[in-house]
């Protein structure tokens, strides 16, 4: 028999395992997997037996295993996977929605929405738009809209697959949302370690909670063109955790008339290394000349880091050098001291 691996129930490029299988069993090692996969399995008999009439001459396996190690960072969610017409997740998710809470959840590639409230917002589809013309049409982007007919409002989930923050040292999350004026929708960041909580089940820390409520918009530009903001969280506090889970808990708070639609894109969970190696030479007219290094991890990423002198942000570059110059006549001076603190760290703006 011929036994092929499939990543999604819709992959139409399997994976050949063996052609040359003569039990009725195969193991798969999973040895090639570098991240959490949902696999199903296609088996052909390898012979020239005709299939009886009505019947299949292979199987399949229906309902899908969730294998392999958890994923490294960068972890990045696009929402573009799919075709042009129907966009589905690029990661492993599992969606949780209440039905007294949430219509229903999407991923849309549209170019205009309607956000509830008899209000249609024209909205460039994702953070890098595009447009159906487009060979792999607009760039979608997630949302989930509110059921207005209830007054509960309980969380809905979207929870990813399992990561490894393991040789992560200063994780970062960042993502998109669109913000609407008298929103009065959120989305938490959530994390599980792992840990359970008092009835056994996964404990969930809140690392942030994000508002789609924008107070500095008027009425007239919550009904027509809004913009993508961009959100930064940052997750050092759980650098070096082997195995974890995030996901997002989308809420709407009361009066039930001003729960919006919550648009929500591209989200990336990424390493930001700190510096390693720093040394500092004193020049002869007591500039004091910086360098430092990048950790393996780095790779080629481009990093950029803030330097602070005497806890005082004096400098932001990308070079993993810099000259701290001597200012005689100004606030700050480098010549002169007998002690100083400098401090090298990753720039807050991933």
């Amino acid at each position: 028999m011929v036994v092929y691996r499939k990543l999604g129930s819709y992959d139409n490029n399997p994976k050949l395992l063996s052609d040359n299988v003569t039990e009725c069993e195969y193991i798969d090692d999973l040895a090639d997997l570098t991240s959490e996969q949902t696999v199903y399995y296609h088996i052909i008999p390898h012979n020239d037996v005709q299939a009886p009439d009505n019947t299949y001459n292979y199987a399949d396996s229906y309902g899908g295993l969730l294998v392999g190690p958890p994923a490294a960072l960068p972890f990045h969610e696009t929402f573009n996977n799919g075709s042009k017409f129907n966009k589905n997740f690029a990661n492993t998710w599992i969606s949780d929605f209440a039905w007294d809470s949430f219509n229903q959840y999407y991923v849309k590639n549209d170019q205009s929405i309607d956000v509830g409230n008899e209000t249609t917002l024209e909205l460039l589809a994702g953070v890098d738009g595009g447009t159906n013309d487009d060979e792999t049409g607009p760039d979608a982007y997630f949302y989930v809209s509110p059921a207005t007919y209830y007054e509960t409002c309980n969380d809905g989930y979207l929870t990813s697959g399992n990561l490894t923050f393991a040789n992560a040292t200063n994780p970062y999350a960042t993502m998109y949302i669109v913000p609407i004026n008298n929103s009065t929708g959120t989305v938490s960041l959530q994390i599980s370690t792992g840990q359970p909580d008092d009835e056994g089940n996964p404990l969930w820390n809140t690392v942030e909670t994000i508002s789609f409520d924008d107070p500095d918009l008027d009425e007239s530009a919550a009904t027509t063109e809004l913009k993508w903001k961009k959100c930064i969280i940052p997750m050092t506090e759980y650098a070096g955790t082997e195995k974890c889970k995030v996901r997002l808990a989308f809420k709407y708070a009361l009066p039930k008339d001003l729960r919006y639609t919550m648009l929500f894109d591209e989200l990336k969970i990424d390493d930001y290394p700190a510096a390693t190696d720093l040394n500092v030479e004193r020049a002869n007219n007591g500039d004091l000349n910086l360098t430092w290094s990048l950790p393996e991890s780095a790779g080629e990423k481009a990093v950029t880091y803030n330097v602070y002198l005497n806890g005082e942000k004096v400098a932001e570059t990308n070079e993993t050098t810099y000259n701290c110059e001597c200012i005689v006549d100004g606030n700050r001076s480098c010549c002169g001291r007998k002690a100083i603190t400098l401090h090298i760290a990753p720039s807050a703006h991933p």
